[in-house]
Order: C-alpha cells, then sequence, then structure tokens
C-alpha cells in the first residue's frame, strides 16, 4: 500500500463525509452519498490495512428513525485512519520492521532481512 496515496484517498474521503453532513442542496446530498457508497469499499480496505478492525467501524452506517441512512458513524473511525497513515512512517522509524516473532539468531541474515521485508508486507506465507 503507498500511504501517501491511501492518505489522499481517506482525505478525501473524510471531506465529502463533510460536504454530506451539510449540503448545499438536496442534489449536492444525493451526489456525495453516492460518491461515498462508490468510495467505501477502498476505504474499508485502506482501514483494514492500516489498522485490523477499523475498516469495520467505517463500513457500518447507523440507521436514522425516518430519515434514511446516515455517515455520521463514520467520522471517528475516518479520523482514526487518517492519524493512522500519517504516522505511519513515524511507526516505522520508530518501531522498525516487526517481522514475524521467532528466533532469527540462527538465520543467516539475507534470509531474515528478506523475510521480515515480506511478514511487514503482508505476505505472512511467503515470508515463512
Amino acid at each position: 500500500m503507498d500511504p501517501d496515496k491511501a492518505l489522499a484517498v481517506v482525505v478525501e474521503f473524510r471531506e465529502r463525509l463533510n460536504i454530506y453532513e451539510n449540503p448545499r442542496g438536496a442534489a449536492e446530498h444525493d451526489q456525495v452519498s453516492e460518491w461515498l457508497d462508490k468510495r467505501r469499499p477502498l476505504v474499508v480496505e485502506i482501514a483494514e490495512t492500516a489498522q485490523r478492525g477499523l475498516g469495520q467501524l467505517i463500513k457500518r452506517r447507523a440507521r436514522t428513525s425516518g430519515v434514511g441512512w446516515t455517515w455520521s458513524s463514520a467520522h471517528t473511525p475516518t479520523l482514526t485512519l487518517i492519524g493512522a497513515l500519517e504516522d505511519s512512517s513515524l511507526r516505522q522509524e520508530v518501531l522498525g520492521p516487526q517481522g514475524p516473532l521467532l528466533s532469527a539468531r540462527n538465520l543467516h541474515p539475507w534470509v531474515w532481512h528478506s523475510a521480515v521485508d515480506l511478514w511487514d508486507d503482508g505476505r505472512w506465507r511467503h515470508a515463512a
């Protein structure tokens, strides 16, 4: 995942959420709602990649009585996702590569470094 592109997608999603909550008219409201529905799967996938479980919070939309669907429940998890994406490079600097939890003492450095990169990219089967 490209963190910069993912961040741009999520920031635009957040901006559209704000427009949805304060539209200039019914036409804009419907247009933004349609855009959010189309973009939601990508944002959910980005969220799940960034932080497991976060995508499900964005995926759920609260039902309001008599008004229909609302996106208000997506605001907080979207802000959390923006923070996670903005902090991804800092997190990498501070925490370093995560890698699998196993003793690397007997592994050759070439093997270990390859496994760490694969593991951190989410390709666990290949890393093992």
